[in-house]
């Protein structure tokens, strides 16, 4: 699976506004995102994705 960090860092950005309470979870995914740690994110990402 190819990922996009830009784009994730891009969503992030987005969530942390929408909904203060998300900031543990954007900061947690930021922090893997910065170590290119995909296969961690679409761990942590996909059980809300479906």
């Amino acid at each position: 699976m190819m990922g996009d960090i830009a784009c994730i860092f891009e969503e992030l950005d987005k969530l942390e506004q929408s909904d203060k309470q998300l900031l543990p979870f954007c900061k947690k995914i930021r922090q893997l995102a910065k170590v290119f740690d995909e296969e961690q994110i679409c761990e942590l990402v996909e059980p809300y994705i479906q």
